[in-house]
């Protein structure tokens, strides 16, 4: 049998990276499995989601304790085309979560 504990995280980007760790080793600890929503924008001139796949995505890319990653909750249809080059850019960043 399989048996799956995941809770998806809004807003973690509040959390300071101490709250972050240690919210990680308790995960880890007691088999719980997170995917973290990123309310990322489809479309990004200032940069923000390349900040946010660096300082959020990257360095995790190898954590257990993540399932997967949401980019966007109930994106716009018209914003589709322009989402699946920030899921590329992901993708780079994380081969081995889903999005």
């Amino acid at each position: 049998a399989h048996h799956h504990n995941c809770i998806i995280l809004e807003e973690y980007q509040r959390l300071s990276d101490q709250e972050w760790r240690d919210l990680l080793v308790l995960l880890k600890r007691y088999a719980i499995r997170i995917v973290p929503l990123q309310h990322m924008p489809a479309i990004d001139d200032s940069g923000y989601a390349d900040d946010m796949i660096a300082k959020w995505i990257q360095p995790y890319a190898n954590e257990p304790a993540i399932l997967a990653w949401i980019l966007v909750d109930e994106p716009n249809e018209a914003d589709f085309t322009r989402l699946l080059a920030l899921k590329a850019k992901v993708k780079a960043a994380d081969p081995k979560h889903p999005m």
